[in-house]
C-alpha cells in the first residue's frame, strides 16, 4: 500500500509517500482502507518536533 511517511520530524518536504506492506490486524481488530486524510494544527506541531512527549 502507499503510505505518507516521515522519517525525522521535520518541513512539509520531508514528508515521502512509499510503498509499505499491508498490515496484519490481530484478533478482534480491523483493518480500514483509507482514501484521503488532512493534517491539522496538533500534527503540524507533532511533525515539525515541537510536541514535547509525542512520538
Amino acid at each position: 500500500m502507499r503510505a505518507v511517511v516521515l522519517d525525522a520530524p521535520g518541513p512539509p518536504e520531508a514528508l515521502r509517500i512509499r510503498d509499505v506492506p499491508i498490515p496484519t490486524p490481530a484478533d478482534g481488530w480491523v483493518l480500514i482502507e483509507v482514501k484521503a486524510f488532512g493534517l491539522n494544527r496538533s500534527e503540524l506541531h507533532t511533525r515539525l518536533g515541537l510536541a514535547d512527549g509525542v512520538t
